[in-house]
């Protein structure tokens, strides 16, 4: 989501609840943990996210986003870790398919 989106989602939320004399805005900084809160918050949903950053900027402010913050660099750092694994399991069941289809035992020599 671009900083332009969210600050066009954010209006929409301020227009919806009927918020007076409120435009839509935010610092570059702030946008950026926005954006990681959005990206990786476990809480925040694959279908429905982008409006529930919005609602929960306008409703309660960059403090609560601020607090998500942590969680969510934990949730990107285990998401990185999973796909490295998931990655080396899916070589190594490459692997073994090769040794059962009978490869060259060369290619899986070390020495």
């Amino acid at each position: 989501m671009t900083k332009q989106e969210f600050l066009d989602r954010v209006q929409a939320v301020i227009e919806s609840e009927g918020i007076k004399d409120v435009k839509a805005g935010i610092s570059d900084n702030d946008y950026e943990s926005v954006e990681l809160v959005y990206t990786w918050h476990p809480a925040i949903s694959e279908v429905n996210g982008k409006e529930q950053i919005a609602k929960l900027y306008v409703d309660f402010g960059m403090s609560v986003i601020s607090d998500m913050v942590s969680r969510s660099r934990i949730m990107r750092e285990k998401e990185t870790e999973f796909r490295r694994l998931q990655s080396s399991l899916n070589e190594l069941r490459g692997d073994i398919e090769d040794l059962k289809k009978g490869v060259s035992l060369d290619m899986f020599r070390e020495d």
